[in-house]
């Protein structure tokens, strides 16, 4: 490691290094705020909150009754107002996929932290997936 000492040769290289470092710095935090603002004014994307209110997109007691086996995933997705993670996703003659999503506080003190959906199109051939399964943890 190299240590310089102030007055050495060394010394006003750190210097022009550190400088250097810091205008890089300011310049990527500067271009990726410009390249987020035309990335979002040209997408014409409007940003809201969540349709239950909550800080962040999580599920409601009321949202997760209201699923049921035989749902397509975007009809699940609009009822919780969040895509939620992807666990794993099976491609094939029977596409398998499961989801998690995090659960609202309140809800979450009764049921776990987490909401998981499992998705198969078997029963539709080939069609759009369904909710085949769902549980909380």
């Amino acid at each position: 490691m190299w240590h310089f000492q102030p007055g050495s040769p060394g010394s006003s290289v750190r210097r022009d290094v550190s400088a250097y470092a810091r205008r890089m710095t300011q310049w990527r935090r500067t271009t990726s705020a410009i390249l987020l603002s035309v990335a979002v004014a040209s997408s014409g994307v409007v940003v809201s909150s969540p349709a239950n209110g909550a800080a962040g997109q999580c599920v409601t007691k009321k949202e997760y009754k209201k699923i049921r086996n035989g749902m397509t995933k975007s009809r699940v997705h609009n009822i919780f107002d969040t895509n939620g993670e992807v666990l794993f996703i099976n491609p094939g003659h029977v596409h398998n996929e499961a989801y998690e999503y995090r659960t609202c506080r309140a809800f979450a003190r009764t049921a776990g932290q987490k909401v998981q959906v499992q998705y198969n199109n078997y029963a539709t051939r080939g069609g759009p997936v369904r909710v085949v399964y769902k549980q909380t943890y």
